[in-house]
């Protein structure tokens, strides 16, 4: 089975720049407050806000996985 496209699934786009807002912000707290956060602290909230985002984007009409006759699952 394979993807129909070549494009990264909606998920995983989604979830990528969750995890880059996130660090984002984690950078941008530490400059304004001028004071570091524990990665600790910041590591455990980025992994659960991109499973969070993840796990609630719907994936894209474009995600949708091809069926490859029987004649090619031995090929893979």
């Amino acid at each position: 089975m394979r993807m129909q496209t070549s494009v990264p699934a909606q998920k995983v786009t989604v979830a990528t720049a969750a995890a880059a807002i996130v660090q984002l912000s984690v950078g941008i707290s530490e400059v304004y407050l001028n004071k570091p956060v524990p990665t600790a602290i910041s590591g455990p909230i980025t992994t659960l806000v991109v499973f969070i985002a993840g796990y609630i984007t719907q994936p894209a009409k474009r995600d949708q996985i091809k069926i490859q006759s029987d004649s090619h699952d031995g090929m893979q």
